[in-house]
Parts: C-alpha cells; structure tokens; sequence
C-alpha cells in the first residue's frame, strides 16, 4: 500500500495539470483583490468559482489519469 501511495505522490508531483491549475487560482485569487477591494467578495466570488470548476477539472483529471495508467495500477496491485 505504501508502494502505490508513493507512486500516487510523485506522479501528481509531477502532473503539469497541478500547476496550471494552481496558477489559475493563484492569478483569480490576485485579479480579484486588486479590483475588489472586499475580501468578502472576494471570498463570494471565489467559491461561487470553485463550486463550479472544482468538479469539473476534476473529472477531466481523474479520467485522463485513469485512462492512462489503468495497466500500471493492475500491474502494482498484482504484486503481492
């Protein structure tokens, strides 16, 4: 298990999609203090945002990952 949870680790530590998806909130989050200068619409617009992306990239993720690495993770569940 400690096997396969390594392999997870670095192979999202390696993932390009991570980062762009950070930097994506990282540039919302500061376009949207310098124009609005309330933290609690900020905070407002912020999670009307994520509720909507957040499940959507998601899903985009998780299939490509899946997709791609469905041999692999066979291959590292069979070893005993």
């Amino acid at each position: 298990m400690l096997k396969l949870l390594k392999y997870e680790f670095f192979n999202m530590y390696r993932n390009k999609w991570i980062i762009f998806y950070f930097l994506f909130f990282l540039v919302l989050t500061s376009v949207l203090f310098y124009f609005t200068h309330s933290p609690a619409k900020v905070v407002s617009t912020l999670l009307n945002i994520v509720i909507l992306v957040v499940p959507l990239i998601s899903l985009i993720l998780g299939t490509i990952f899946l997709y791609d690495s469905r041999n692999f993770i066979e291959l590292l569940l069979s070893q005993p």
